[in-house]
């Protein structure tokens, strides 16, 4: 499901892939998620970005 839990799923299978962690992790997603630096927790926000809208974004094309 996409829910709060999706973020924590996604960030694992980054560090799991990458080795990256803590800021060096979170900060290039929210980037590329937002387009900021700040704001809600992700794990409250990626469920109002929706599934189709972030992948996109994590893909740099527009849906």
């Amino acid at each position: 499901p996409w829910d709060h839990e999706t973020w924590g799923r996604w960030a694992d299978a980054v560090k799991a892939e990458t080795g990256a962690k803590g800021r060096s992790l979170f900060m290039p997603l929210r980037q590329a998620l937002t387009g900021r630096n700040h704001g809600p927790e992700m794990n409250a926000l990626l469920p109002l970005i929706g599934p189709d809208k972030a992948r996109a974004r994590l893909k740099g094309t527009r849906v």
